[in-house]
């Protein structure tokens, strides 16, 4: 894997958005995915067209922060045993469950 620990927005591969929204992202975790592109603007212009490839690129751009935001908050949590939700293992110890694992109401 040429991408093999490679830092999301940095030196990871752009594609489009799994969901469908109108901006690429990037992550580390393409398996499947096989529209990759070396930049954001690239993956703007091939995916989206070339007219709005700047606010595309920069709307892709904030999606990585925001999910490196969501990473630093889940690894800053406290750590507990949690299900496997996944079903690889029964149990987990780490900071990444889901919000609602906490008991907390929103």
């Amino acid at each position: 894997n040429p991408f093999g620990g490679c830092r999301p927005g940095i030196d990871c591969p752009w594609f489009p958005d799994k969901h469908g929204k109108p901006y690429c992202t990037s992550s580390a975790n393409f398996a499947g995915i096989y529209n990759l592109h070396e930049t954001a603007k690239i993956c703007c212009k091939e995916n989206f067209g070339t007219l709005n490839a700047d606010s595309c690129a920069s709307d892709s751009f904030a999606d990585v922060k925001a999910k490196e935001k969501l990473v630093q908050e889940k690894l800053a949590r406290p750590r507990y045993f949690w299900p496997d939700l996944h079903g690889k293992k029964n149990c987990v110890f780490d900071s990444g469950y889901d919000n609602w694992m906490e008991g907390v109401s929103l």
